[in-house]
């Protein structure tokens, strides 16, 4: 089963669509899709790296459990999913391809 395991020997390949699906709205989304993206995704990046500054042990004071830390980054990346899937749906009906019209 997949699951969101903040374990290093958990990884897998499976895992990494969660990210390849949020990153879709910052490479065809625009206007207010784009920036609810880069919002998620700034999410997501500060709860893995408050994980990485952890676990490399910058900080001289505990931070609260893992689980706890990746709860607004999954948020962001759910929210970036979601931007697009409207961008998919929007935006890409006028994306120009080679100087061509993107048909649907």
């Amino acid at each position: 089963a997949l699951t969101l395991n903040p374990d290093i020997t958990g990884n897998s390949i499976l895992g990494w669509g969660f990210p390849a699906v949020a990153a879709v709205p910052l490479l065809i989304a625009k206007g207010e899709r784009w920036g609810w993206a880069v919002r998620g995704w700034t999410f997501y990046l500060a709860g893995v790296g408050l994980i990485w500054i952890e676990t490399m042990e910058y900080l001289s004071f505990p931070l609260p459990q893992t689980e706890i830390i990746l709860i607004p980054g999954s948020l962001g990346l759910a929210i970036a999913g979601a931007m697009g899937a409207g961008a998919l749906q929007r935006d890409l009906q006028h994306l120009s391809l080679a100087g061509g019209k993107w048909f649907q």
